[in-house]
């Protein structure tokens, strides 16, 4: 077995200390690297963390995730050039260390993990934990804007919400933060229950709970809700608040226009759960922040182009939050279109939500063009109705079909699932 430790002369030599001593204090590792005894010291000695070589910052330790795409071990040359100065790898990686401070471990991503709960045991913080089908980012963004009136507030990166990013969040915030705002996603059973051992909220939210991640759950809606529940057991958590259709004791939120904004109904469903975080940790002035909220980019966002206006939704896709996205393009002038790709993770339930989504498209929009082979239900759907309707099955072919069909004065809803980018569509115009 590797030892746990291992560092490059060249990294100790980049360091701070006195000329002279870097030598002497390499040797003193080489020679204790067997005893286990530099992890609480490393662990300390932290200015940063990354998982991805692009994005590390000098000082900073890169932890080599072994993923279905990319091995990290590969790209520790590329952290290294990028200033990073310690790098957590696998007791199996047997390649040279660039000059980095090594630590090997059995595995990299429970490391992750480990540093980000002992952190916050070392650095309390009160946490709040987001959850939910949509909303998350949004719901993340205005909570924070709206507790920042108050307190010192950090919160998560972009929709950074997973096993990996949740604790790389801990590991990235701001130390004089008294509160810290993290959204936790879930892709398999057991991914919350770790999360919240992680980061045991003071305050737990779920949004509205949709399908998504279905072809996990037999029991369909009923399975992701029993899951998505699991946010609320940590014995730490002093509040539970949730969207008001989940049937659970605690407090719910309603949906509802309470400040006269006119907004759509899923930007009052993410400003609804904010504010009752915020009045939870005791902000009353809500409306003087109002102004200051900001939607993340690919929600529900308008884009002119010329005489054209685009909403580009294109984050991500669930029937529910295509169906909200529906309701506010109906509510636009002119022409409306309609351009959605094939929702994911439905599992069994994938006909029937497509079929639903296009019966509420009937209601909002004028024309209909979709990709991919899970819309063919949406396109006999359309036909059935005698409307305009184009079913595409690469995205080439849906971007050519646009291009003919667009003119001056339309409204161009863009959403579907991730893996499809639909939001690359406006690079044509």
């Amino acid at each position: 077995m590797a030892p746990r430790f291992e560092l490059g002369i060249e990294a100790l030599q980049a360091t701070a200390l006195p000329l002279g001593y870097a030598t002497e204090f390499h040797n003193i590792i080489k020679e204790n690297a067997k005893k286990q005894f530099l992890f609480p010291l490393f662990s300390e000695s932290m200015n940063g963390a990354a998982i991805d070589s692009r994005l590390v910052q000098p000082g900073d330790t890169f932890f080599a995730i072994k993923g279905k795409k990319a091995d990290g071990h590969n790209f520790l040359e590329a952290a290294a050039k990028q200033g990073a100065l310690f790098a957590v790898v696998s007791t199996d990686y047997e390649g040279p260390s660039f000059g980095l401070l090594l630590d090997y471990v059995p595995d990299v991503q429970w490391e992750l993990q480990e540093r980000a709960r002992l952190f916050l045991e070392k650095n309390p913080k009160r946490v709040i934990a987001i959850s939910g089908t949509v909303g998350k980012t949004t719901t993340k963004g205005f909570a924070k804007t709206l507790l920042e009136q108050k307190y010192r507030t950090w919160a998560s990166p972009k929709s950074y919400n997973s096993q990996l990013t949740v604790p790389l969040s801990i590991l990235m915030c701001d130390p004089d933060a008294e509160i810290l705002i993290l959204e936790m996603g879930m892709s398999e059973p057991g991914n919350l229950k770790r999360l919240i051992e992680i980061a045991p909220p003071e305050v737990a939210l779920l949004t509205m709970i949709s399908l998504q991640h279905v072809d996990l759950f037999s029991d369909g809606l009923e399975g992701i809700k029993r899951e998505k529940l699991t946010l609320f057991s940590h014995p730490k958590t002093r509040l539970c608040i949730h969207h008001e259709s989940i049937d659970w004791k605690g407090q719910s939120f309603k949906v509802e226009d309470r400040y006269g904004l006119g907004w759509s109904k899923a930007a009052l469903h993410n400003l609804c759960a904010a504010v009752a975080i915020a009045e939870a940790f005791g902000v009353e002035d809500i409306e003087s922040s109002l102004p200051k909220l900001k939607l993340p980019p690919m929600r529900m966002e308008e884009v002119k182009r010329g005489e054209l206006l685009f909403i580009n939704d294109a984050y991500n896709a669930n029937p529910d939050s295509m169906v909200a996205a529906l309701e506010s393009l109906g509510k636009k002038g002119g022409r409306k279109i309609a351009v959605l790709s094939e929702m994911d993770a439905l599992g069994s339930f994938a006909s029937v939500e497509h079929e639903r989504v296009a019966k509420e498209a009937l209601k909002y929009a004028d024309l209909l063009l979709c990709l991919g082979e899970r819309c063919d239900t949406m396109r006999i759907t359309w036909e059935k109705e005698g409307k305009p309707v184009f079913l595409c099955q690469s995205k080439q072919q849906l971007r050519e079909k646009l291009k003919g069909l667009i003119r001056a004065g339309d409204v161009v809803l863009l959403k579907g699932a991730r893996s499809h980018a639909m939001e690359e569509i406006l690079d044509d115009y």
